[in-house]
């Protein structure tokens, strides 16, 4: 069974587009004069959606049905959203409902989705029945031992009269036993000390239960040479299949590609867009080798040593020596909301 069959929403993608030119009264000729595409490549396009030719990758893909959406006047931004639904095989026929006036189709409830809502009240009432994690009552009774800490405080710090020259100082009248002005001190100093245990018996409740806190761990590096560290050095197998990736620094509008004993193919690859090309044993890229960067094995290749005849030949040799010399961590690539994933190309 071809992919194409197994996946009608990538057909249907296909077939709204055929139809939507068709509806417009444009011609396949016309289409092929205008953009220079082959007539057997766009007709295998309208009929199979080019999902189940493994030459035809994503970024072509991408390049043709932007130019595709661009002759029958449909906005690029939609035609490429899309291609990515069909992609996913989740077309639901949004270029024949906005362009050829065709109502959707009914959502059909399944008996998993029927399960899902009848499974979702009993999942709302288990999150109701979890005990808070701070009880309320606790958290309530401490702020108030707080409160009333405080209000004591400033009472008597209100009721604190300085003694006058030659005067030995009295403590507040509302105190019944007079005592020494050592003995005051300590009386603040206690009040002070119990503000500071209700204080962190309130920290405490406010940490999620459970909670540990970490020890920090010290390690006396001071008998360690730094100088006579050496990075260690990646441990890098070269596997059967040798892993080459082309990022189009600038957009590359015709770059020739031939792998072992595969044809010579051109390519053409958007700017910002990485594509990987496994080969078993070696890779020549030719034209526009400047526009871009080269990752072997997921680390930085230099470009700039061609051959006479201006092409970039790597063995599986050159790469086996190059591995060797390597010291600092792969590349990563981050995908950028207008670039495509990774995808290899067999």
């Amino acid at each position: 069974m071809s992919e194409a069959s197994r996946y009608p929403s990538r057909l249907k993608f296909s077939s709204d587009l055929r139809r939507i030119r068709e509806e417009r009264h444009l011609t396949l000729e016309a289409l092929r004069d205008e953009t220079k595409i082959p007539l057997d490549v766009l007709q295998h396009f309208e009929e199979t959606g080019l999902f189940d030719n493994p030459m035809f990758n994503r970024v072509y893909l991408r390049m043709l049905v932007r130019t595709y959406a661009l002759f029958v006047a449909i906005p690029s931004k939609v035609a490429l959203e899309a291609l990515d639904e069909a992609l996913l095989d989740s077309y639901k026929g949004r270029l024949a409902m906005e362009f050829l006036g065709e109502k959707p189709p009914e959502d059909k409830e399944t008996p998993t989705t029927k399960a899902a809502k009848a499974e979702a009240p009993e999942v709302e009432a288990q999150e109701e029945q979890k005990p808070s994690a701070k009880p309320p009552a606790e958290r309530v009774k401490a702020k108030t031992l707080v409160t009333k800490t405080s209000a004591l405080l400033t009472k008597a710090a209100l009721s604190w009269e300085s003694p006058s020259p030659g005067r030995r100082w009295v403590p507040p009248v509302d105190i019944k036993k007079r005592a020494s002005y050592t003995q005051w001190v300590l009386i603040v100093g206690a009040i002070f000390a119990f503000f500071g245990v209700i204080w962190a018996v309130f920290e405490f409740l406010d940490r999620p239960d459970g909670a540990e806190q970490q020890q920090a761990v010290l390690v006396d590096t001071t008998a360690v040479d730094p100088v006579a560290i050496e990075p260690p050095r990646p441990l890098i197998i070269v596997g059967d299949t040798l892993d080459f990736v082309v990022i189009a620094a600038q957009k590359v509008e015709r770059i020739h590609i031939t792998r072992d004993e595969d044809a010579r193919r051109p390519y053409w690859i958007e700017e910002g867009v990485a594509v990987a090309y496994p080969a078993l044993e070696w890779i020549i890229l030719e034209s526009q080798v400047d526009r871009i960067e080269l990752l072997v094995e997921g680390y930085a290749y230099p470009t700039h040593s061609l051959d006479a005849q201006g092409r970039l030949v790597i063995t599986r040799a050159a790469v086996e020596a190059f591995v060797d010399t390597l010291t600092a961590a792969p590349v990563r690539l981050s995908v950028a909301p207008d670039t495509i994933r990774l995808m290899t190309i067999r």
